[in-house]
């Protein structure tokens, strides 16, 4: 691979992480002001996971993955929802 191909690869990846980051950002804005707005209130966690997955591909080979659970946290919040985040 040349250095301009090296550069674009390298800006491109730059600029999904950026866009990755801004919308998690983003995301996060939107549910603090929609927990304010609604008085929510923690009523209970639950702790992530990791586990194995397996599988068959489309040309019929085996498959072997990792599916990840994250922790969640759940919310009571006056709209009368329960929200795990």
């Amino acid at each position: 691979m040349d250095t301009s191909n090296f550069v674009l690869v390298g800006a491109i990846t730059a600029a999904v992480v950026g866009l990755a980051i801004a919308l998690v950002v983003h995301d996060q804005r939107e549910w603090d002001r929609f927990a304010t707005a609604h008085h929510c209130k923690v009523v209970g966690h639950m702790d992530g996971s990791v586990a194995p997955s397996f599988g068959v591909s489309a040309s019929g080979n085996a498959t072997v993955g990792t599916v990840v659970i994250p922790d969640k946290t759940g919310y009571a919040c006056d709209d009368g929802v329960t929200y795990w985040r």
